[in-house]
């Protein structure tokens, strides 16, 4: 091999050795931040637990002290969250979201427990508790909660959810909102 194949050699192997370690740590990062997402869906669940046993404990001064520690739980994750649409959408989506808003269109609570299809969530608790002071039918909105943020859990738990297109997907579905 002459000097020249020799360099040529050299520089490809040590341009390949680069991109294998940006590409490793490229896949630590990306390990880390999966694993902090975890941490933090973990979190939220527990803390809408806690709103959960204050909604049904049927104190309403103590239902929303609960409800507004749990928004910044949720808060923390929404960007990753954005990425599951139909989670994200019964965990924080507005009424506006909806084809009924808020009505219920003959619903019985038995279908706001189906993914996706009506008004429920932090949104519509914070409605139930804050303008019309209805603790109690905010309490029956929390299980729906509580599945949901498991069901976030278990989305962010998955590796084949992470990656930069993703991230930035789901940085624009937040900056639309």
């Amino acid at each position: 091999m002459n000097s020249r194949k020799l360099l040529v050699f050299v520089a490809t192997a040590a341009v390949v050795l680069a991109a294998y370690q940006v590409v490793a740590s490229v896949d630590d990062a990306v390990s880390a931040g999966q694993a902090a997402l975890q941490e933090l869906a973990k979190n939220n669940t527990e803390i809408v637990k806690a709103l959960d046993a204050a909604l049904q404990a049927g104190d309403l001064d103590a239902a929303k002290e609960a409800y507004a520690k749990s928004r910044w739980a949720y808060e923390q994750i929404e960007v990753w969250a954005g990425g599951f649409e139909e989670i994200d959408c019964d965990i924080d989506c507005r009424p506006y979201a909806f084809d009924y808003g808020e009505a219920l269109d003959g619903a019985f609570l038995q279908n706001f427990l189906a993914p996706g299809t009506h008004f429920k969530g932090f949104h519509k608790i914070e409605g139930l508790l804050y303008r019309d002071g209805d603790v109690g039918a905010a309490a029956e909105f929390s299980a729906g909660l509580m599945n949901s943020s498991a069901d976030l859990e278990t989305a962010l738990a998955d590796s084949s959810n992470f990656n930069g297109v993703q991230a930035l997907s789901n940085a624009a579905g937040l900056a639309r909102e």
